[in-house]
């Protein structure tokens, strides 16, 4: 198959007979710049050379935007398992708000996100840049250079100029906690996500040398024992740290939590990769659930719904977050206080499922009552 080569505006004029600038005007719009009978020559020329103005010297020389780039997995790329509904939700957020406001979006490869750098950013090609929670040193490196950009999924630490937009995780974990504690459960456990060093009270969050760890788990983190303290409830015995978004260990964390005198009767879980795990942990030990130890989840996955027993999850809205990101975006450009372009997402669904019903009677119960 022949290459596809673009005509240039050189090949149109020399068709037309006249200058490239003359066609150059033509094409922006400038029709009074040649005769009638001019205007007829540049028109065929085009029609026949297929000609095509190139969007991105159009959008340069008007100083507009018209592409915007997005430095995130793809949801289908191989190395992402688990995460592919939480990465799906936020594209599809991020295209129907570039759909809706007429923009395009350049995916960048692998090569890219892995790279550090920032030149395939800044060689002109996009007027503004999505990025990942973790690319914090890129967006810093970015804003510096005049480029507007916004984090996605990501609240903590935020360059300053950085535009930012995030589920409100307050919400998210107040969501599954109240409606554990409505069912009478006072003793819930937490398997938290990749928090790096972070540990409640003992780590700012804002400091950058001291979180490596994923924004999201460090925001649930910190507001479940935030919640159990306001509660009555805090104990730091009843929080395991996963350190990633599956809970591996989750059969370690049951055995050592159900041989305690007063165990949890409940869990709740930094999202549903980990409640799933501790679903097969729990049917391993004979802790039934929902009847002895209820599970909530976090994302409403596809997962969630198909398991064993059906799982309690809150929906966090990612394809909101993926549409006000690109609105975030383009406020940027336009001189927009800094306040309105870090926008936290309220976080309103709980889907209840049979994972959770009222706290069982008699709930210090302990390993010994239940030998298998």
């Amino acid at each position: 198959m022949a290459q596809f080569r673009k005509a240039t505006i050189k090949e149109v004029a020399a068709r037309s007979g006249v200058s490239t600038t003359t066609v150059s005007n033509f094409v922006s719009g400038r029709k009074n710049v040649c005769s009638p009978e001019t205007a007829e020559r540049i028109r065929q020329a085009i029609s026949a050379l297929h000609y095509v103005p190139s969007s991105l010297t159009r959008g340069l020389r008007q100083r507009a935007s018209t592409t915007i780039g997005v430095c995130l997995p793809n949801p289908l790329d191989p190395d992402v398992s688990f995460g592919f509904f939480f990465l799906e939700r936020l594209w599809r957020g991020i295209m129907e708000q570039a759909d809706a406001e007429d923009y395009s979006l350049l995916h960048y490869p692998k090569s890219v996100r892995d790279s550090g750098s920032c030149a395939a950013f800044l060689d002109g090609r996009v007027d503004g840049v999505l990025l990942q929670s973790a690319e914090n040193a890129r967006a810093a490196q970015l804003t510096a250079a005049g480029m507007p950009t916004v984090l996605l999924a990501r609240s903590l630490n935020i360059p300053d100029g950085c535009g930012a937009v995030w589920a409100d995780e307050r919400q998210t974990v107040r969501l599954a906690l109240e409606h554990l504690r409505s069912l009478g459960h006072r003793r819930i456990a937490h398997i938290a996500g990749p928090v790096g060093a972070h540990k409640p009270e003992t780590v700012n969050p804002n400091d950058s040398d001291s979180a490596n760890g994923a924004d999201i788990a460090i925001q649930r983190l910190d507001a479940y024992h935030a919640w159990m303290r306001a509660h009555g409830g805090a104990d730091p015995a009843l929080i395991a740290f996963a350190q990633s978004w599956s809970a591996s260990h989750a059969l370690h964390y049951l055995q050592t939590w159900r041989a305690r005198e007063h165990p949890p009767t409940a869990v709740f879980c930094a999202n549903d990769a980990q409640a799933l795990d501790v679903l097969a942990a729990a049917r391993l030990l004979g802790w039934r659930v929902p009847e002895e130890l209820s599970v909530v989840g976090v994302d409403n996955s596809h997962e969630a719904r198909d398991s064993h027993p059906p799982l309690t999850s809150v929906e966090v809205p990612m394809d909101a977050v993926g549409r006000e990101t690109m609105r975030a975006l383009l406020r940027l450009p336009h001189g927009a206080p800094i306040e309105q372009c870090r926008v936290a997402v309220p976080v309103t669904d709980l889907i209840v499922r049979r994972s959770t019903a009222p706290c069982p009677t008699g709930s210090s119960l302990n390993v010994s009552t239940h030998a298998q």
